[in-house]
């Protein structure tokens, strides 16, 4: 699941342009750049909650909770603290921050007590492959009824990319 919630992040944050025309059309051009943070902060957010789940089911749904609300209260401050300064920028990274900060401390909870957590070969092997998503995406064309198009073959050199390291 790591390997496309990767995969996702990468490819809404490096197409957000390309998306956000398809869908809506010119005129909502100025969410692009928050778009592309807001990605990678739903895909922090992603695996928080895959982490969130797995303590749940640990039998510590009190510690869940705590730490849920932890990284709402964390995302509020930030909202609070970035928005009037940066607007729709400050929101999407605030919601990054927010979702990383949950990440890190719903996963040294799950380290710490159950012991499994994703290698870093993995994380590495999923970061040279989002990598060549960013490089090939501008290489490969595909506006309007071609972003599907656009999406298989960044898909494929995705996967390309991870069966070659082995993941």
């Amino acid at each position: 699941s790591s390997d496309l919630i990767g995969f996702l992040a990468t490819l809404f944050s490096v197409t957000s342009a390309e998306l956000i025309s398809f869908v809506y059309g010119s005129r909502y051009l100025p969410a692009v750049v928050p778009l592309e943070i807001l990605a990678f902060g739903l895909g922090a957010f992603a695996i928080f909650s895959i982490f969130i789940t797995i303590i749940s089911a640990y039998g510590k749904v009190k510690t869940a909770f705590l730490i849920a609300a932890l990284v709402l209260a964390v995302d509020i401050a930030l909202n609070i603290w970035l928005v009037p300064a940066f607007g729709m920028k400050g929101a999407a990274f605030a919601t990054l921050l927010a979702s990383l900060f949950g990440l890190l401390v719903s996963g040294a909870f799950v380290k710490a007590k159950i012991g499994g957590l994703i290698g870093l070969k993995t994380v590495i092997r999923i970061a040279i492959a989002a990598a060549a998503v960013f490089v090939f995406a501008d290489l490969v064309s595909g506006t309007g009824l071609l972003l599907p198009f656009k999406y298989f073959i960044l898909l494929l050199v995705y996967l390309g990319v991870l069966l070659g390291l082995r993941e």
